[in-house]
This record gives C-alpha cells, sequence and structure tokens, in this order.
C-alpha cells in the first residue's frame, strides 16, 4: 500500500509538471477557487484501487493526505464533480503517455506478458514453419 501510494503521488506530481509546462496558463474566473485537479485525481486514483465510494474516499483523503502530498481538504462532492472536470481527466490520459514511453526510449519490443514475444498465435506458428 506504501507503494501504491508513492507511486501515485510521484506520478502525478510529473504528469502534472508535463501537463503545465506544454498548456498557457488559464485565467481564473468569477466564484470560489478551483481545487487542485492533481488533488482531486490522486484521490481519484486511491478510490479506485480501494474500490469505495465517494464518501468513504473522503475518509481515506484523512488519512493519506499526507502520503499523497495533498495540502487540502475537501468534501466528497469534490470528488464526485473530478470525474467531470477537463483538468482532472487530462492527468490519467498523461500518465498513459508516459507509462508507454518505456526507459529512455531504450526498449525496442514490448509484449503483453513481458517476454517480448508476439500475442498472436499465426505470427509464432508462421515463423516456426
Amino acid at each position: 500500500m506504501a507503494n501504491y501510494l508513492n507511486n501515485i503521488r510521484d506520478l502525478v506530481n510529473l504528469t502534472c509538471k508535463r501537463i503545465k509546462e506544454r498548456t498557457p496558463p488559464r485565467k481564473r474566473g468569477p466564484g470560489r477557487p478551483s481545487t487542485d485537479p492533481a488533488d482531486i485525481a490522486k484521490t481519484l486514483l486511491l478510490q479506485t484501487y480501494l474500490e469505495s465510494s465517494n464518501r468513504v474516499a473522503e475518509g481515506f483523503l484523512l488519512l493519506f493526505h499526507e502520503k499523497l502530498g495533498i495540502t487540502s481538504h475537501f468534501s466528497y462532492k469534490t470528488i464526485e464533480r473530478g470525474y467531470d472536470r477537463e483538468r482532472v481527466n487530462e492527468i490519467p490520459d498523461e500518465l498513459v503517455v508516459i507509462t508507454n514511453e518505456g526507459v529512455g526510449g531504450k526498449e525496442k519490443t514490448c509484449s503483453f506478458d513481458g517476454t517480448g514475444f508476439s500475442a498472436s498465435n499465426k505470427e509464432n506458428y508462421a515463423d516456426k514453419r
């Protein structure tokens, strides 16, 4: 669990850094200040891992906010609204990009099981014949 929390914190922080570098800052509109999208994304990832409801996720936020690097507390309604926020939804998309990049571009072959062999039986069969 500790490793998972560290991974969430580090990967979401890296993702947000990359997103901020390539997008211009947005002008703040009227109303209350928005909650940091990274904090919401970290909570949503924790909620998914623990398979919990929004109210229970709010409790987990109180328990794990220091480990996840979340500085503000927010309610279960903010967690619920996080599913529909564009800036929060950018984070998992960028996470997929990061995890698909490989290790410094040094990986030449990839497979679903780590062997490097193709997942297609036809290709393997044809190569052997």
